[in-house]
């Protein structure tokens, strides 16, 4: 893992000198947080279009 590690950091060192093994943990975290979410989203629109309308 620090060899894929290294050549990822490598890649984002290009445009931000400063970027860490800490902001590359972050954004793949985010990464998967987003997808998911994407996973869980038809399941999410339907609980709310069966939801009923409290405020007419």
């Amino acid at each position: 893992m620090v060899n894929v590690s290294q050549v990822l950091l490598s890649h984002f060192r290009r445009f931000n000198p400063d970027f860490s093994i800490t902001d590359l943990k972050a954004l793949f975290r985010g990464y998967r947080y987003v997808e998911e979410t994407i996973k869980l989203a038809p399941i999410l629109a339907g609980a709310i279009a069966q939801k009923p309308n409290r405020y007419p």
